[in-house]
Formats: C-alpha cells, sequence, structure tokens
C-alpha cells in the first residue's frame, strides 16, 4: 500500500472525526472566538484570520506528534520489514475507519475513553496557553493553538498510531497534517459558525448516515490491491547487477532469447 493511500485514510479519519471535534474542541474555538474584540468578530475577513491561526498551530502541533511516532515507527518497520508494515498499514486503517464509523454513528461510544489517557500531560501543557490570551495579535492565536493541538484525544491517538507506521519521521509528520487538515472544516465552521454547525452535526440521524458512509470506506480500504512497485524497482535492480558481470556475447545471446 502507498504513502499516498495512508494520507488519504488519515484524511477521512479526519473529515468523518468532525462529530468528535465540534463535541470535544467546539465549545473550545467558540469560546476563543467570543473572547476576540467586536472589531474582531464583526469582520469576516479578519476573523477569518485569527480562527484560521488557531488551526494552523493545531495543525503544526499534530505534525510534530506525527514526526515523533514516525521515528519510533521507523524503528518497527526496520525491524518486521517494509512489506509487512504496509500489509499491518492496511487492516490497521481499516479497522482504525471501521472503528471511527461506529463512533461516529453513535454504536461504539467506548473509544472517547482514550481521551483520558493524555491527561497527565495535559495538566503540563495547558498552563503554557495561558501565556498567549487574552488574545489580541494573530501570532497569539498562532501560539495558542499549538498549545490546544496537545488537547487530549482518542481520534488523535489512533490516527498517531496509524501515522507511526508510515516508516519515518516525515511520512508520520505528513500523515498527521492530513489528518489535521481532514477536521479543518469543522472546525474552522464551529469558529466561524457557533452554534447552528454543531447542531446538524449532532442529529442522530446525520451521524449515523456518516458512520455508515465511514464503515463502508474501511470496508473498501481492505479491496484496495498492494502496490508493489518497490518489489519490482528491487528485482530490476537485481538483473542490473547480474548483467554488469556478464560478457557482451552472453548479454547479447540473453537479449535475442528475451526477444
Amino acid at each position: 500500500m502507498s504513502n499516498e493511500f495512508s494520507f488519504a485514510a488519515l484524511f477521512i479519519l479526519g473529515l468523518f472525526s468532525s462529530f468528535h471535534c465540534i463535541g470535544m474542541c467546539g465549545g473550545v474555538i467558540g469560546a476563543l472566538t467570543f473572547g476576540l474584540d467586536n472589531s474582531i468578530r464583526e469582520n469576516k475577513p479578519l476573523l477569518t484570520l485569527y480562527v484560521g491561526a488557531y488551526n494552523v498551530g493545531r495543525l503544526i502541533s499534530y505534525s510534530i506528534a506525527g514526526m515523533l511516532v514516525g521515528m519510533i515507527g521507523m524503528t518497527l518497520v526496520g525491524f518486521i520489514g517494509m512489506e509487512k508494515a504496509h500489509t499491518i498499514t492496511r487492516y490497521l486503517s481499516a479497522v482504525m475507519i471501521v472503528t471511527v464509523g461506529l463512533y461516529v454513528a453513535g454504536w461504539f461510544p467506548h473509544l472517547s475513553k482514550l481521551d483520558r489517557l493524555g491527561a497527565k500531560l495535559w495538566k503540563r501543557i495547558q498552563p503554557l496557553g495561558q501565556r498567549f490570551m487574552p488574545v489580541k495579535k494573530p501570532w497569539q492565536a498562532l501560539g495558542f493553538g499549538m498549545v490546544w493541538g496537545w488537547i487530549p484525544c482518542g481520534l488523535v491517538y489512533t490516527a498517531l498510531l496509524l501515522a507511526a507506521l508510515g516508516g519515518n519521521a516525515l511520512n508520520g509528520g505528513l500523515g498527521m497534517l492530513a489528518f489535521g487538515l481532514g477536521t479543518l472544516p469543522a472546525v474552522m465552521g464551529a469558529g466561524m459558525i457557533t452554534g447552528g454547525l454543531s447542531q446538524w452535526l449532532q442529529k442522530p440521524r446525520i451521524r449515523q448516515l456518516f458512520g455508515t458512509v465511514m464503515i463502508a470506506l474501511g470496508a473498501v480500504t481492505l479491496l484496495i490491491p498492494m502496490d508493489h512497485s518497490a518489489h519490482t524497482g528491487h528485482d530490476m535492480g537485481s538483473e542490473v547487477s547480474d548483467m554488469e558481470g556478464m560478457s557482451h556475447e552472453e548479454m547479447m545471446r540473453k537479449g535475442m532469447k528475451c526477444g
């Protein structure tokens, strides 16, 4: 399975995690929005700048976390081999997408218990956010967003587990960036249109609809063929190495047989 597919899986996770994001982060972004000066809230372009800065900071933190787990995952990939890592990533992607789909639909609420795992770390990081309050400048919104990105979240942990199998720090960081971009429409919307979007997304039928679609996407994940380009490249390299030791006459004979 290609890295591009892993990024797509993480983006889908983020996109359909919007229901959890609205419930968990909607209140945070709403409070931050109402905490801005009236001159900012009443100016849509300026409000978009501040809400965007919050979210850019959040995505930076996601990417940093992805790079960290990517470095850990690199050791794992080196131990089990790239082919097995691709297979594990494929099945893990399917399981995660289905699990999040069940959670979104309200049929597996236990996923929210993962939010408690990072509580101790959050207690140490949370006070840093106070240094950027009250938010008066875009850079303060960016800084607060970077702190906000470390808030305990079971769905972020789920995405990090998948990003860890990216094979290196770069893929891990890009994978979590893809996840964050998937969450962006809902969280940005919560900051720009507080109240209405949240209520609509929390309707049981809407949640069940999106949850069912996500479960179906998870099932489709298993049907996508593996990418064997890496192995093909290895075989070609071996063939070239073999040909280097041949004489001109042997190469000609081999070429005639292939023809």
